[in-house]
């Protein structure tokens, strides 16, 4: 038995290059040559000549556990019929066509329905069982065509197919179809990047059309409802988007104060802040900045309240921002 033959079949089979790897094998002979030729044939579905190779292989060392532990799994001529040789595809079909299904589900329901129908609760959920339904699948086809069967081969398990599925579907989905073909199952690949990239682009159009008309509804009830809502009468004024101003006082209006007994309410100025509003402009309560939206259309409108001006006049104090004291009487003084 050549150790460094033995090493390259091992190798080339590790990398999937089932027939050369047999030629090696065969070409080692031994026990573990006929193991190796077994497996390889096993994966190349040549059913007979794998079980044939391993019955060699236990005839030379009956406690080759590996040779009889694969030949275990191999099922003997005439108890399968000619429909089950090969691998059956059924559930690999399956999950190829349910994100069609979902994906006219996606364009044809959900696409239909109104905001009260809550469509974007409906397409995640929609998505996500899609994606779920789909890697249970894959496992199970994955376990029936024997995938991490073979110990000698660095394969990847079903398991470990189902958590990289739910982490990275749109990557692994499609490598799975690729990857099947080693398995004596087709190899789908194409068909499963086409239908990838439709399920995916379909669910992204879908989300952002529900979002826009969600935000188009929204700013027109904002729209039929800012007429009913009170005015402020915050004094503060804080935040308030236009700039300040000094107040400048009429003498006429505004007695000198006294230096030694000032007016208590206002400081000697004789002057009282308006309660309303903040230098005589009093914030518009039907735009922001002066513009509006239309609540037919949605589009952007200069206001019709405060003909874009942002504010208006104080009715209260008549734009002046404030009144004569009523303690003083304007005088500044006790």
């Amino acid at each position: 038995m050549n150790t460094d033959i033995l090493d390259q079949a091992k190798q080339l089979a590790r990398d999937h290059h089932y027939e050369a790897a047999l030629a090696l094998f065969r070409e080692a002979g031994g026990t573990w040559g006929f193991y190796g030729a077994g497996a390889c044939l096993h994966k190349l579905n040549r059913i007979g000549e794998a079980r044939e190779a391993l019955h060699r292989a236990l005839d030379l060392d009956p406690s080759n556990l590996k040779a009889a532990k694969l030949l275990s799994t191999i099922p003997k001529r005439g108890e399968t019929s000619q429909a089950n040789s090969q691998p059956s595809e059924t559930l690999g079909i399956i999950a190829l066509c349910l994100p069609i299904g979902a994906t006219l589900l996606i364009w044809f329901w959900i696409g239909q329905m109104n905001l009260l129908q809550s469509p974007g609760s409906t397409l995640n959920l929609l998505v996500v069982g899609t994606i779920i339904a789909t890697d249970i699948l894959i496992a199970v086809e994955a376990s029936r065509l024997g995938f991490g069967r073979d110990p000698d081969l660095k394969e990847t398990s079903p398991v470990t197919w189902l958590i990289a599925l739910i982490l990275l579907w749109f990557i692994i989905y499609p490598m799975y179809f690729f990857k099947r073909r080693l398995h004596g199952a087709r190899n789908m690949l194409a068909g499963a990047i086409v239908v990838t990239l439709v399920f995916i682009l379909s669910w992204a159009a879908m989300a952002t059309a529900i979002q826009e008309k969600t935000n188009t509804v929204t700013g027109a009830i904002e729209n039929i409802l800012a007429p009913f809502r009170p005015v402020s009468t915050n004094p503060s004024r804080e935040g308030s988007s236009q700039p300040s101003k000094s107040r400048t006082v009429s003498p006429s209006a505004v007695s000198i104060p006294s230096p030694s007994r000032p007016c208590w309410n206002c400081k000697g100025t004789g002057w009282d802040d308006c309660p309303i509003c903040v230098n005589g402009r009093d914030d518009c309560s039907y735009c922001s900045n002066g513009w509006a939206r239309d609540y037919r259309s949605g589009a952007q409108i200069i206001c019709e309240h405060c003909r874009g001006l942002g504010y208006s006049s104080c009715t209260f104090c008549n734009g002046a921002g404030g009144t004569r004291c009523t303690i003083c009487n304007g005088t500044g003084k006790r």
